[in-house]
Order: structure tokens, then C-alpha cells, then sequence
């Protein structure tokens, strides 16, 4: 293989430049970008698109469902590859594989990569050229192997939040720790100058190096479902203020964060905001985010199957 035709569908804007596409050139040698129609391998993203005149609307999560008719994604051609960073089940698109969040250890066709995947330094796997704009770095797994060091000096005892909305949970979540602390909002849902969360003039890595507290709630749970934000946090020697499920987290250590969605974190932040007092021996500051080191490898194997069926 020296070359792949890939089409894309539904995905962000600056989506060439993700891990994903590396990997798929890394594997096929280079990638050449063609209309959908045309491509040896289409990759179907969960935002909206057009294709021949058919608009797939872009609905809440909530009201989303499993069973999705058949669209004009059943015309295209190539292998279709449908790979979501939000929390959707694999099976919402009626495509070949999936990449996404989900435990399916009985369904090869779909595999699992959550997203903070996605915004670690693979150059020591090979992986380059992939970007993180919105913090303004990728993060290396050392950061997130090791318990967090807090740097008080230069620390304001507030929370920085950023989103670009304020859609619930967010809102009541942002209502409650604002309460208790100060916290400072940056985004699209503070500032309607910015029209996208990846086009902000902002870099989350610098802003919240003067902020003890990171306020950053997940969209929504599901078994799996671990995005960039408790990493980014971490990676930015900030405590995670987090709202995800509460029950076995697959992916990080539950002690290195505070979850709002466990009532005994929501006590113990409580008792922080009172004392405004942060000690050493918190238990965040004792456990490290990851459990093990993670590899690229089984993402690779997957994707060459992919790539592989595609181009034959």
C-alpha cells in the first residue's frame, strides 16, 4: 500500500490533523482526500453532512436513537468507517467498523478509543503531526502516570471553566461549584465573539496555570465514556472538578479527581471550599490519573484491517 482515497463525513473541521488519519497514513503511506463518493475509505463523523442533497440532522444526545434508517450512506461505495468523539453507541451509523468509547469485547467490528486517547504524543510510536489546538499541546502519558504536584505559589484558590455551552447538566454543575468558589468562564457559552471552541485565541494549557481547580464537567455518562478534559486538567497540574459516572472507570483511577457525581466527593469539595486550604496529603495528590501505561498498538492492527479491506 503507498496510497489510500479517503472521504470524510460529519466530522470537525481541523479532523485531518487528528490521530486517527496519521495512523491510517502511517499504515497506507499517504492519503489522498476525495469527495465521499469517491474515497477507497470513508470516515463518518457524528456531526452534520451533506451528501447528494441528504442532510442528516444533528439532534440532542438524549434524544438520539439506536436505530437509525438506512441513509444515503448506504450509496457510498468504499468501506465505511464510522468514528465518534461523542457519546454515541457504535451501531448509530450503518457503517463497516466503528471506533468509539464503548466496552464490546463480542463485537470485533467496533473498537474502543476513547478520545483522551486521542490528544496523547505518540512521536514515540511514530505518530507525528497530529494537533490538540484547544489546550495548545498534546499531553505525554508521563504527566498522567504520575501523581499531580500541585504548584500553589502561582495558584489562585478559583476553578476556570470552559464550554462552549450551558446545557444541562453543565449549568447546574457550573451553578453549584460557583457557590462555593469563585470560578472564571472561558468559551463560546461566556463570550459570543468566539464561534467555535477550536478557533478561541485561547490556549486552556496557559490559562490554567494560575488556577488550583479546573471545572470540567463531561457532557453526559455512559460505561466508557472518558474525554479529554479530566487529562487536560491533570496535565495542567490542576485538581479535576469533574461530573462522570461514579461507578468502575475503566480508564483512570477514580481517587485522582473529584467526581460531583459521588456524593462523597461533593461532601469532601465542600469541606475544601470552606478551609481554602489545600494539604498534601489529598488523596488526588497520591494517585496518578492512568492505571497503566496505554499503546498504539491494537489501534494499528485494527486499522490495517480497515485499511487493508478498503483498498482491495
Amino acid at each position: 500500500m503507498n496510497q489510500i482515497k479517503v472521504g470524510l463525513c460529519g466530522v470537525s473541521w481541523d479532523y485531518k490533523q487528528s490521530l486517527i488519519p496519521k495512523v491510517i497514513e502511517k499504515i497506507a503511506g499517504r492519503i489522498s482526500w476525495v469527495p465521499p463518493e469517491k474515497a477507497d475509505l470513508v470516515i463518518i463523523g457524528p456531526f452534520d453532512c451533506d451528501l447528494n442533497g441528504y442532510k442528516r440532522n444533528y439532534v440532542p444526545k438524549f434524544l438520539r436513537s439506536s436505530d437509525e434508517k438506512k441513509t444515503y450512506l448506504d450509496k457510498i461505495k468504499g468501506i465505511k468507517l464510522f468514528h465518534t468523539n461523542e457519546n454515541i453507541r457504535p451501531d448509530k451509523v450503518n457503517a463497516d467498523f466503528s471506533i468509539s468509547f464503548d466496552h464490546t469485547p463480542h463485537n470485533p467490528k467496533n473498537f474502543r478509543f476513547p478520545y483522551w486517547m486521542e490528544i496523547i504524543d505518540w512521536s514515540g510510536e511514530g505518530i507525528v503531526g497530529q494537533e490538540n489546538p484547544r489546550f495548545g499541546r498534546l499531553i505525554k502519558q508521563e504527566e498522567l502516570l504520575r501523581p499531580l504536584e500541585l504548584s500553589r505559589s502561582q495558584r489562585q484558590f478559583k476553578a476556570a471553566f470552559f464550554t462552549s455551552h450551558l446545557m444541562e447538566p453543565k449549568k447546574e454543575i457550573y451553578s453549584f461549584v460557583n457557590e462555593n468558589i469563585t470560578v472564571d468562564c472561558y468559551g463560546a457559552a461566556f463570550d459570543k465573539r468566539i464561534k467555535n471552541h477550536s478557533q478561541s485565541n485561547f490556549e486552556k494549557n496557559e490559562i490554567l496555570n494560575s488556577y488550583i481547580f479546573n471545572l470540567c464537567p463531561e457532557n453526559s455518562m455512559y460505561p466508557g465514556y472518558n474525554t479529554e478534559k479530566i487529562p487536560e486538567a491533570i496535565a495542567a497540574g490542576c485538581i479535576p472538578v469533574t461530573w462522570t459516572i461514579p461507578s468502575e472507570n475503566y480508564d483512570f483511577s477514580q481517587d485522582s479527581y473529584l467526581n460531583l457525581a459521588d456524593q462523597g466527593d461533593i461532601e469532601f469539595f465542600n469541606e475544601l471550599c470552606i478551609s481554602k486550604s489545600i494539604s498534601s496529603d489529598l488523596k488526588v495528590f497520591a494517585h496518578p490519573l492512568l492505571k497503566e501505561r496505554v499503546s498504539l498498538e491494537k489501534l494499528v492492527d485494527f486499522l490495517k484491517i480497515v485499511t487493508k479491506l478498503a483498498i482491495n
